[in-house]
């Protein structure tokens, strides 16, 4: 089993819980959303999302995320999920792809998977912080 403590990085931060395909609780790193008015519109100001605190690189990685559909969304999903994930912890791409594991006829593993989904993306989650027991 692998030791979640040991592999924290030294800034860690224990934003969100939520249980990985080992069946440890993990924490990650909650965006912060924002959004900024963009007067850009022919029709006056709107809305639009900005960076998530996490560099513009991430921001390609949303944007493709959501251009995307099918496997082809699966797999941008899953390369936000793993930035995500090793902001808070030193881990290896063996020891990644045993917590990241994907089954698609697996009801829990799919909760699993659309929380993480709902985490790297910026969006609620019903989960609270490090306190919340679930």
């Amino acid at each position: 089993m692998i030791d979640e403590m040991a592999a924290r990085r030294p800034d860690f931060r224990p934003d969100v819980k939520v249980r990985l395909a080992d069946g440890q609780d993990w924490f990650l790193p909650r965006p912060m959303v924002t959004f900024t008015l963009s007067f850009a519109a022919d029709d006056g100001p709107g809305f639009k999302r900005s960076d998530l605190g996490f560099g513009p690189d991430y921001m390609d990685l949303l944007q493709r995320f959501y251009d995307s559909d099918g496997a082809e969304q699966l797999n941008a999903a899953a390369r936000m999920v793993c930035r995500v994930v090793r902001l808070n912890y030193d881990l290896d791409d063996e020891t990644l792809a045993t917590l990241l594991v994907y089954r698609p006829s697996d009801e829990s593993n799919l909760a699993m998977w659309s929380e993480l989904v709902d985490i790297a993306t910026g969006n609620p989650s019903p989960k609270g912080g490090p306190e919340d027991d679930g």
